[in-house]
């Protein structure tokens, strides 16, 4: 739930872009990044840096606690490419859809359905439709109903398929380069 929570809470990107500048909010998560990963080298090593050490062990899985944990990099880094290639407001949505989308789809999947999808076994029906919806709502704050249904789509595509490149660079900046194309040519 920890990881969701953490996960989710990446739909503040976009907003916190909107008031202090897409370069500030990038430096941010550059800063965060080189602390994490500064805090997954000493953890790896036996010692601990407090905050990240903690929130590291809360969230990760246990198969992720045996190594370096790349997730929460991945994570970041595919928001701040994102973030900085691509303009707003596509940007802002699809950080939206793939942190929203991507949390519900998880949430949704693992705890109301076992039933696996076909091609990718580790993806639910329900956790898929849930995370549609979600993905759709919150990529609406940002952009047209039609454009948020598309990226929606999208964003649910990308992280469906069994694709050999962590799904958490690939959505949003999938998300971000088709919301921009449409938006262009719109």
């Amino acid at each position: 739930l920890l990881r969701e929570v953490i996960h989710s809470s990446g739909i503040f990107i976009p907003i916190l872009a909107i008031y202090f500048g897409v370069p500030i909010v990038a430096l941010f998560i550059l800063v965060v990044v080189a602390l994490y990963t500064v805090s997954e080298l000493t953890r790896v090593k036996g010692k601990h840096l407090p905050f990240f050490a903690t929130v590291t062990r809360l969230a990760a899985s246990q198969s992720e606690l045996c190594q370096f944990t790349l997730a929460p990099i991945y994570f970041a880094v595919g928001i701040l490419l994102t973030l900085v290639f691509f303009p707003a407001p596509a940007s802002s949505a699809a950080i939206a859809v793939f942190c929203l989308g991507d949390s519900a789809a998880s949430l949704i999947g693992g705890t109301i359905s076992r039933k696996a999808l076909p091609f990718n076994r580790a993806k639910t029906l329900e956790g898929s439709l849930g995370g549609f919806l979600l993905a759709f709502l919150a990529g609406s704050i940002f952009v047209a109903p039609w454009l948020a249904l598309v990226g929606a789509g999208v964003g649910m595509l990308v992280e469906y398929l069994p694709l050999p490149v962590n799904d958490n660079l690939l959505v949003p900046i999938v998300t971000g380069l088709v919301l921009t194309i449409l938006i262009t040519i719109h």
